[in-house]
C-alpha cells in the first residue's frame, strides 16, 4: 500500500523535480506534488496547501534554499524542509541547518532521499504529537498562524471593574 505525501518541491528543473518524485514514488509512496520556482509561486503555495514535506534546490535564477526556507518556515514552520542540491557550499549547508532546515541531500545520491523523507515526516508527527500532549486546546494554534488566547479573553466584556482605588484596578467582577 502506498503512503500519500504532499510534497513542495521548490525547484527551477522539472527534470530533476521529476527525478525526485519518482524515487519517491519507487520508495512507496502516493506522490501529490507541486512544483515552484519563484518566491511568489511558494507563497501562493504555501497559502492554499498544508503540505507534508518541502523539497528545495539550492541555487536557482530568482532566489536560494535560505530566501526559501524563511518563507516556509514563516507561513508552515512544521513541515519539514529538505534541501536536495547539487552543489551546496559547506557555509551554506551550516547556515540552512541554524535557520530550520532538517537534512540537505545530493542530487547524485538520490538513494538516501526516501529513508530521509521517511524520518522526517516520522520526526514530524511525533512533534506533532508532543505539542497535543501538552495543549491539546491549542495544538492547531502554529499552523492558523494566531496565537492562543487566555480564557478570560472569550468573557472579557461582561467583566467590569469591581473596585479601584488610587486609579489601581484592586479586582474584576463578572456582570452577569
Amino acid at each position: 500500500m502506498l503512503l500519500p505525501l504532499r510534497i513542495l518541491i521548490v525547484e527551477d528543473s522539472e527534470s530533476d523535480a521529476k527525478l525526485a518524485e519518482h524515487a519517491l514514488r519507487r520508495g512507496g509512496f502516493d506522490v501529490q506534488s507541486l512544483i515552484v520556482s519563484t518566491a511568489a509561486e511558494l507563497i501562493a503555495a504555501l497559502s492554499t496547501t498544508l503540505w507534508d514535506i518541502i523539497l528545495c534546490d539550492h541555487s536557482m535564477p530568482t532566489f536560494d534554499s535560505a530566501a526559501a526556507l524563511r518563507i516556509a518556515k514563516a507561513r508552515q514552520p512544521d513541515v519539514p524542509f529538505i534541501i536536495v542540491s547539487g552543489s551546496l557550499p559547506e557555509a551554506a549547508a551550516a547556515e540552512a541547518m541554524l535557520l530550520g532546515a532538517q537534512d540537505y541531500l545530493s542530487k547524485d545520491n538520490l538513494a538516501r532521499l526516501v529513508p530521509a523523507v521517511k524520518r522526517e515526516l516520522q520526526d514530524a508527527a511525533e512533534r506533532r504529537a508532543r505539542r497535543h500532549a501538552h495543549c491539546p486546546r491549542n495544538s492547531a494554534a502554529p499552523l492558523s498562524g494566531r496565537r492562543a488566547r487566555p480564557a478570560w479573553f472569550r468573557y472579557r466584556r461582561r467583566l467590569v471593574p469591581r473596585r479601584r482605588h488610587r486609579g489601581r484596578l484592586l479586582r474584576l467582577h463578572p456582570d452577569a
